[in-house]
This record gives C-alpha cells, structure tokens and sequence, in this order.
C-alpha cells in the first residue's frame, strides 16, 4: 500500500486526465507510439524471423506435387438391348465419399505398390529423403532402411498412404488424387496406377456378376447339351429294341404288316386261282396241283406271318407311347439349350461392350517446378510472419513494461510528487557530475531538481536532504554530487556524507587520498573535523565512508551519526546524505527519521513502479519525510513517446525567445 501524499503535494497534483495516461497511471498511447518505444525489439524479432524464414527456405526439403482427376458419371447405353437384370444405378451422389475412401484404402495401394516399377520408385524416393536435412535428423533417430519397401509391399502401402491425399472438389463429382514426393517421377506415376488401377478394379467389380452368370449359363448348356445326347441315344435303342424303327412312310412294323397282308392277299387271289382251275381240270394234271400245293404253303406262311406282325404292331403301342414321351422330354431340353446358348452369347456380347462409371478426367504430369517451397509465397509468408512477430513482441513488451517511464504513472503509483528528469549521460559515472558546470540540459535539469527540493520550499526549505533509491544503479551518487555541486555554485556551503558504506565511490569520484572517513568516526576513532575534507571545488565540503564496513546498519544506529548532523548543521547550509539502496540494507530506513527530507530517485526504464512503490511505503513507515521522486537517466529522445508534449524541454536557452 502507497503512502499517502502530503499537504503540499496535494496543491501540486492536479486530478485532470494527461493525454496518454490512463487514471491508474498505465500508459494508454496509441499503438504507432508504443511501436516507436519498442523499435529495436520489433526490429530485432523482425531480423531474427526473417533469418528463420531464409534459413528454413534454405534446409527445407523440395517438394513435388502431383494430381490425376476421376469423375464419376452415369456410362452411355450402348447396347440397347442389354438384360434389364443387369442395370445398374450410376452416379449416385451418395457413393461419392465412399469412393474418396475406396481410392486411398490400404488394398488399393497394396495392389498399386505391387507393381515392381512402383516399388522401385518408393525405394529411390525413401534414398533421397534420407539425404536431406530431415533425413538426417531422422537418420539418428531411426536408421533408414529404404530396400525393404521393395520387399515388403504392406510397408509401402503404408509409407504412400502417409504422403497421399484424396478429396471430392466442390460440389462437382470429381475426385482428385494428389501426391507429393521429392522424385518428379513419383508424383506423375503413383497417382496415375492408382487411378489406373481404381478404375480397373471397379469395372472389375461391374463385370463380376456378369461373368458368374455366363459361367453358369455355359455349365448349363454343357449340361443340356449331355442330357439331350444321351435321351436321343436311348429313344434310337428303344426303337430298335422295340421293332420301331422308322420306315419311309411308318415305323417298320407298320410297313412290314401292309407288305404281309398284301403278299397274302395276292396268294389267297393265286391258291384260288389254281383250285377252280383244279376243279376244271380234275384230271388235268399234276403240275397245276404241284403248284397248287405250293401255293398253300405260301399262304399259310403269309397267314403266320401277317399274324405275327399284327401281335408286333400291337406290342409297339406302348412302345410308341414311351418313345413320345422321351421324343417331348428330347424337345424341351433341346429349346432350353438354344435358349441358355443365346442368353450367354448376348451376355458375352455386354460383356464386350460394358464400361465404368468412373472415367480419367486427367492424369499426372511431370512437374517443372517444386510446389513446396515456392518462392513468392514463402517470401510473403516470411515478410508477414516476421512483421506479426516483431509488432507482436514489441506491443507485449511495451504493454508488460512496468518500468519507470512517466511522470503521472510514478506519481499516481508511490503517492509522492516527481520534482523533475535528470537526462542520460553517454558513459554514466559518478565523475560526470561534473559535467553540470557548462550550460546544458543536464544543468537545467539539476536547477530545476534543486529549486524544487530546496528553493521552493520557503522557510521550511530543508538543511539535511538523504538521497536514496530502492535499487543499486538508479544513479543516487550522481544525483546528490550533482546537487552539491549545484548548490555549492550558487554560493551555498554544502557538505556532502557518503553513507553508502559498504560500496562507497567519493574517493574515486573526488580522487582523494585515503584518509579517515565516515566509518572511522561512527567506529570513535576520528573526530567530525578529522573527516571532513574539501572538494575543491567552491564551498563543497565531502566526508567518505572510508573503509568499507560490513556492519554499517550497527554503525549507523549508535548515536554518533546524529551528533555528525547537529555539528553540520550548525556550519552548512545544506546537507546531502547517500544512501545504500533502501531495499537492499536497513540503513536508509535508519538514515530517514534522521534528515529532514528525503529525495527518492528512479531509474527511467529501469525501476520498477512496483519496486519504488514499496520502497517508498517502507521508509513512510519509518518516518521518511519525502521531498519527491527524481528519474534519471532520462533518454530525451524516447521520453516523448510516453510522455504528454511539453512535459519536458530539453533546454530553454537564453534568447531562444
């Protein structure tokens, strides 16, 4: 918690909005300001991604890309009359997804990888990897084994599924088959045999049905053709067992029965014949009866014969019969099979002409240009990246930058007034103080610092000023010899403590000999006048510390340092006290209750509004009567990127008007 400002501080602080600072002091600039405050982070980054981009432009392995398209589309009819059984539906939409996941499946590749030229370039593109600055890297990771992708195609179906990619475009039924690789060949002949063999494989699949019909149908027809044989054969046997074997006009029998019965009419007509001329000639002689006797011989033989070809003929009705049923049997398998011999030679015929529904749209060229990295868009990539980086690191530093920066953000944060800048000198030593004698703006900033620590103050104008700071290197020493040197100029008498006892620097500064110093008079073994020693320069008095002292804050507590203050006093106009930083040793929360002000100083972009904040409060709490806050090491030339116009003046030299 921030001490709370003094009454004289609450005429200074004025509660109106500084233009940009935000209430709670954070600097509200816009965004071209902070940018200009972080220029150099912002170019560094821009620098170093830039370097990056060129740097992975470099080692970034060359990448080809090809692509064959596949359209899916109904095929045109041409064999109108094609079974009906085997119409297919074609294109539709719905098996569009399912054919971008049948194109990259694992058994399309495996049989695409299969092929020896295929494995072949696997093989070279896997050498290749290996040689680029990735493969490398991977090379000590895992030891390349690029041949056994020509042995084992499971493992190069598996190495080209990783680099393949399969996608419908748009709204449009085409597929397209893309492969990347550092081999141009690869790119232009995988995607190829796997469309190639996509398409084969689907009309494959088309044709699969068709063929076990014909299959069928030809093993039937061989059947058929077996069975009608053999029932031919047994209705030729049957008749010929059965006597019923064709004549010209009739069976056999038939045309043997008439052949019997008209011969036996005829010798009926002769044996009558011959027994009326018998009759006639009773006498007549023995050669009519000779004939006559022969004559009924012939007719009985005919009688017997006629009767057996009727029993025959009779005995062949049955016969005829059968044989009918097997003729009819004969006939059905006889039609079946012109009619199974048709239906496979029409199938046979679609067969011929039957085509896919999936069609090349184009193929994989050759590429003459890697498609990774290209160069105008890697370059654009990099500009873009590089300047995102460098603005986005330069807007997170600026907006986490809690360092000391401005006048109103210090102010609202410790609860105590800035009485002014202290500018930044090329080489900051503790000798540059001197460097106030010439007119300069490091002058007019230590009169300004003076006037408002002392002058302005009236009667009330404090004789013993500690000037402290919560950290080392804020610049404390070269704030209070530059006061006193100031001061001692303007014809006060000034006399200058070190109290920094355990890393003093005013006998370097003054380049003194060794003499005693404060230590030795807090320790009793030197007098006030035994330590004071002149500077030189005017009325400016100093008192080193002396030999360094680890137990200063013993030292300090003892009761001599205040009989130190009431001697000077009494023969000084003004007393500057420095301090060891508050936040690193008791000693200036000691020192505090002791002077009659205190002047806090701050290092510009450095100190931490946080840090001072509780420094502050401490040495509130022990008393500390604050004058005001000091920054120094002001850079002028970034101040007024934080700061309102007008807030500071780099100098305002006579007849400047």
């Amino acid at each position: 918690m921030t001490s709370q400002p003094s009454a004289e501080f609450s005429n200074l602080v004025i509660a109106r909005p500084i233009p940009g600072i935000s209430d709670d002091g954070e600097d509200q600039a816009g965004i071209v300001s902070r940018l200009r405050r972080r220029k150099f982070p912002l170019l560094g980054m821009f620098v170093l991604t830039l370097g990056l981009v060129a740097s992975l432009y470099v080692i970034v392995p060359v990448s080809f890309t090809g692509q064959a398209n596949v359209i899916l589309a109904s095929p045109e009819p041409l064999l109108e009359s094609a079974d009906p059984i085997f119409e297919q539906k074609e294109g539709d939409p719905a098996d569009l997804e399912s054919q971008v996941f049948v194109l990259a499946s694992f058994d399309l590749l495996h049989k695409v990888v299969s092929q020896p030229a295929i494995a072949a370039l696997i093989e070279s593109e896997c050498q290749v990897r290996a040689t680029q600055p990735i493969g490398y890297l991977q090379e000590l990771l895992a030891p390349f084994d690029c041949h056994r992708y020509s042995l084992d195609p499971v493992l190069a179906a598996e190495y080209v599924q990783h680099r393949l990619s399969v996608s419908d475009t748009g709204r449009s039924r085409i597929i397209t088959v893309s492969y990347s690789s550092p081999i141009p060949e690869a790119v232009r002949e995988i995607p190829n045999a796997i469309v190639k063999t996509y398409i084969a494989d689907k009309l494959e699949g088309k044709l699969d049905s068709r063929l076990a019909a014909v299959t069928w149908i030809r093993s039937e027809t061989a059947r058929l053709s077996t069975d009608l044989g053999e029932t031919e054969k047994r209705i030729q046997e049957f008749r010929r067992d059965h006597g019923l074997v064709q004549g010209q006009n009739a069976s056999l029998a038939s045309e043997q029965l008439t052949s019997i019965s008209q011969q036996l009419t005829g010798a009926d007509a002769a044996l009558s014949d011959t027994a009326a001329r018998i009759s006639q000639l009773n006498s007549g002689g023995s050669i009519l009866k000779q004939d006559y006797a022969s004559q009924t011989a012939l007719v009985s033989l005919l009688r017997r014969q006629l009767e057996e070809a009727r029993r025959r003929v009779a005995a062949g009705t049955d016969a005829e019969t059968e044989i009918a049923s097997l003729q009819r049997h004969a006939d059905v398998q006889r039609e079946l099979f012109i009619d199974l011999s048709k239906k496979a030679n029409a199938i046979e015929t679609v067969l011929r002409l039957v085509t896919g529904n999936a069609r090349v749209v184009s193929y994989a060229q050759l590429p003459s240009n890697p498609s990774f990295p290209r160069k105008l868009p890697f370059v654009l990539g990099g500009l873009i990246a590089s300047m995102g980086l460098g603005v986005g690191t330069a807007l997170l530093l600026d907006r986490n930058d809690r360092s000391v920066r401005t006048r109103r953000g210090l102010e609202m944060a410790v609860g105590i007034p800035v009485l002014g800048y202290i500018p930044a000198l090329s080489r900051v030593r503790p000798t540059t103080w001197r460097k106030i004698v010439t007119q300069s703006p490091m002058q007019d900033a230590v009169r300004n610092l003076y006037a408002r620590c002392v002058l302005l103050r009236g009667p009330r104008r404090p004789c013993s000023i500690l000037v402290t700071s919560a950290q080392p290197l804020d610049g404390k020493t070269f704030v209070t010899l530059a006061l006193a040197h100031f001061a001692a100029q303007s014809g006060q008498r000034v006399l200058a403590i070190e109290c920094d006892l355990r890393q003093p620097d005013f006998q370097r500064a003054f380049k003194l000999v060794s003499k005693p110093g404060l230590s030795d008079y807090l320790r009793g073994y030197a007098s006030c006048e035994d330590v004071v020693r002149p500077s030189g320069m005017f009325d400016l008095d100093i008192i080193a510390a002396g030999m360094p002292a680890v137990d200063s804050a013993e030292l300090i507590s003892n009761g001599r340092i205040e009989y130190l203050l009431l001697w000077a006093r009494s023969r000084y106009d003004l007393i500057l006290i420095d301090s060891p930083p508050s936040q690193a040793l008791m000693d200036a929360s000691l020192l505090a209750s002791r002077v009659e002000g205190v002047l806090f100083c701050a290092r510009w972009g450095i100190s931490s509004s946080r840090i001072v904040s509780d420094a502050v409060q401490d040495l509130s709490n022990n008393g500390a009567r604050f004058l005001g806050v000091a920054i120094d090491r002001v850079n002028t030339k970034q101040l007024p990127l934080y700061e309102a116009s007008g807030t500071y003046c780099s100098g305002y030299q006579p007849g400047a008007g």
